[in-house]
């Protein structure tokens, strides 16, 4: 059983008019390749065919395209499906959904996939029986049609995607034309893959029927545009497509683990699911360190296509190996699936393997001297985890060693760490240790730590993430320049407006209660009409009334400002950063960018507001804004009084114009460059 080749010969007066070969399903096979791509011109359903080929697993194909829907009573005949949409709509018309429908009622196991599958369903145009599918049978609701990101990160433990990381990318279509679709499993489902930003990508089920949905199809696992099958499938495709066949196995089956009885005899029960009419043998092999082949036993049928065979006890420490094997009239499968190659494996006998503590969460360093750290583990151990244990201590007193037990939730062990009133530069070092059921074999991670430090960057502006502030009437993020990166503008890509009265706010004030001491610095440059148009340092301790403590006018290059904000230890702190212009002019404004908290350490502020110091080297910096119109600043700096020149040329080393030439004092300097002629 399987695809056969037909050549269809035409013969015109006795002559060979022409030859056309025909890919013909004969049989039944244990899986079904529907290629619904609509016809796209692809062959990217040969990166599935290609995998089975190699391994020599039977399937047959059908050809949405050619053939239509496939009928239900059809798709009855194969005990798994793997339905391939690759980048085609519409997807999954009426018939379509009504066929899977009844094949997924009476308990078939399915693999469907496709960029814009969920997409198609819920938003082209997204009729109710559509999203009824989706919800009812994918058993997701919708994300969107954009995941925000190509890699893929499998999920920890999870039988398929445990331990694989890849990026995706559908073959054939430019960049611009990559949608892979993310949505939210719901709470019968379980997330197998995820987006390296937390978006679903792949989710399976498995209740009346198996199910795996991913968001992509298998051909984007690690290809790139010009992936062909013929010469591109990757390990990555492999793993997960046998995986999955796996997971959708239709010989059901809990397989044995470590066990220290080597007297008790091991009972193997299997359920098949599916069309079974014509089944003709189920058999169980197994074999242990005295057998070098393996034993055939016929599993006895208890009805309701549940069979038991039994492999016997071993008396002695040995490893055994076992599977299952059917055989219908037209094909034999087995599980695991590529048996004998791939079988179930378990050791009976003294225990004495360790567990393992498969990862520890790692934490970043923090300003906070009081706080909770939720500690995650992951821990497996050969026959099973008896308990686990959550290690900690100080730098203070490294013998002070706090031990508490971590609480399983079932898939992972979670601690807390709980420390109050550390002081600055206090390192705290942690790992997990776990103990297996059998004879008390231990097992820890590698210590971690982090540090309670006297500063902390209090926006992630490089990021474009503005949450926590109030952004007013325009205030947003925009490139600065080379050394800054991104920060925060008043009138981000443009001029800001005549009669502004523009605010920057802190939503939420900075929590200073645990320190001595507190600062706040930041970086600031301006591009504003002089003694015009100002930018404004306001402070406040509730939110409503504000006290300037700063101002700045005028071109003035990105330098770094402190504040002292140690009056504000009991309240906490907002802080405000107000720009204003009058009726005429305008310029790029307002740049601020890295605001830091320093806490319980010695400042020495000048009357300008500024770390009183001189530069520790020359240094010249990047232009801002840049790229400018018609206006730029260039920053730079002199350790000592020196002989200065800053000239500008052109591509072609033509000399432009100079800006500086002569003798300068030591200190931070800028010049400003009017382009407004070149």
């Amino acid at each position: 059983a399987g695809m056969a080749e037909l050549n269809l010969n035409v013969y015109v007066d006795g002559v060979l008019h022409s030859n056309s070969p025909l890919l013909l399903l004969v049989g039944k096979t244990p899986v079904l390749m529907v290629d619904d791509d609509q016809g796209a011109g692809s062959n990217m359903e040969d990166f599935y065919t290609g995998i089975w080929d190699e391994q020599d697993i039977r399937y047959g194909v059908w050809d949405h395209s050619i053939q239509g829907s496939p009928p239900a009573d059809f798709l009855a005949a194969f005990p798994i499906i793997v339905w391939m949409c690759e980048w085609a709509f519409p997807t999954l018309d009426d018939d379509d959904r009504e066929s899977l429908q009844q094949y997924l009622d009476s308990g078939g196991n399915l693999y469907i996939s496709g960029q814009d599958l969920g997409w198609d369903l819920n938003e082209n145009p997204g009729t109710d029986d559509n999203i009824s599918f989706f919800e009812n049978y994918l058993h997701a609701s919708w994300g969107g049609d954009h995941s925000g990101s190509m890699a893929v990160n499998g999920v920890f433990g999870d039988p398929i995607g445990h331990d694989l990381s890849f990026d995706i990318y559908q073959p054939g279509y430019p960049a611009g034309s990559q949608y892979p679709d993310h949505f939210y499993p719901d709470s019968e489902a379980v997330k197998i893959f995820e987006y390296d930003n937390g978006r679903t990508m792949g989710l399976r089920y498995s209740g009346d029927y198996k199910l795996v949905y991913t968001g992509v199809g298998l051909e984007t696992f690690g290809s790139y545009m010009f992936s062909d099958p013929s010469l591109d499938i990757n390990d990555v495709q492999r793993t997960v497509l046998n995986r999955i066949l796996s997971y959708l196995n239709f010989i059901g089956h809990e397989a044995y683990t470590d066990t220290e009885d080597t007297t008790s005899n091991f009972d193997v029960s299997i359920t098949i699911t599916g069309d079974v009419a014509d089944l003709s043998s189920v058999n169980l092999h197994y074999k242990n360190d005295n057998l070098s082949e393996f034993v055939e036993v016929a599993m006895a049928d208890s009805g309701q296509g549940q069979y038991a065979a039994t492999i016997p006890a071993p008396m002695n420490s040995s490893n055994i190996e076992y599977y299952i094997k059917i055989a219908t009239t037209y094909y034999e499968w087995t599980n695991p699936v590529g048996a004998p190659t791939n079988s179930f494996l378990f050791y009976a006998g003294l225990d004495t393997i360790s567990p393992v503590v498969l990862s520890v969460n790692s934490f970043d360093n923090r300003i906070d001297r009081s706080g909770l750290e939720q500690v995650i583990s992951f821990v497996s151990d050969n026959i099973g985890v008896d308990s686990v244990h959550l290690n900690w201590s100080t730098n203070i007193d490294p013998s002070i060693i706090h031990r508490m037990p971590m609480i399983s939730n079932g898939v992972s062990w979670v601690g807390d760490i709980v420390y109050e009133n550390l002081p600055g530069n206090t390192t705290i070092t942690y790992f997990v240790e776990a103990m297996d059921i059998s004879h008390n074999n231990m097992g820890y991670s590698q210590p971690l730590s982090f540090t309670i430090v006297n500063s902390a960057l209090l926006t992630a502006w490089e990021y474009q993430d503005v949450s926590g502030w109030d952004t007013g009437d325009g205030w947003g993020i925009q490139y600065i320049n080379a050394d800054n990166g991104y920060g925060m503008n008043d009138s981000p890509g443009g001029f800001y407006e005549n009669n502004a009265n523009n605010n920057l706010t802190l939503i939420e004030p900075y929590d200073l209660s645990d320190y001595n001491s507190a600062y706040l610095q930041f970086y600031s440059g301006a591009l504003m009409v002089l003694n015009e148009d100002f930018g404004y340092i306001e402070l406040s301790g509730n939110g409503v009334d504000w006290t300037t403590v700063s101002s700045t006018t005028g071109f003035n290059s990105m330098d770094l400002t402190t504040l002292d904000v140690s009056d504000y230890i009991t309240d906490g702190v907002y802080i405000r950063f107000r720009m204003t212009s009058d009726s005429a002019n305008a310029h790029q404004g307002w740049f601020i960018d890295d605001i830091t908290l320093l806490v319980d350490t010695t400042i020495f502020l000048s009357s300008s507001s500024e770390i009183s110091s001189l530069p520790a080297k020359f240094h010249i910096a990047q232009n801002y804004p840049n790229p400018f119109n018609p206006f730029t600043t260039i920053r730079y700096e002199l350790p000592q009084k020196s002989e200065v020149q800053i000239t500008i040329y052109d591509l072609l080393g033509r000399k432009v114009t100079t800006l500086v030439t002569g003798a300068q004092d030591a200190g931070y300097k800028s010049v400003q460059w009017d382009a407004t002629d070149i």
